[in-house]
């Protein structure tokens, strides 16, 4: 696995379910689950889902899987249930 440092966050596009039980398809949304925290990242933990600013991460393809990683900063909000 990859092992964010610093501020940085590793996230991954989570799939989304609608009320009605229709999914989304990743291209639709905006939504990322936290697989990955540097160690001085203050706000989220992994297994939060977050919506970030695409255009301020990197894209990492790892193990045919497509993960971002992006500074702490660029972490628009945190989705609460």
């Amino acid at each position: 696995m990859i092992k964010p440092l610093d501020k940085n966050v590793l996230v991954k596009s989570q799939e989304i379910k609608t009320l009605g039980g229709i999914y989304l398809p990743q291209t639709d949304i905006d939504f990322f689950v936290v697989v990955g925290v540097g160690k001085n990242v203050m706000e989220v933990k992994e297994g939060n889902v977050v919506i970030i600013n695409q255009a301020a991460s990197k894209l990492i393809k790892y193990q045919n899987e497509n993960y971002y990683l992006v500074k702490e900063e660029n972490i628009l909000g945190i989705v609460e249930e």
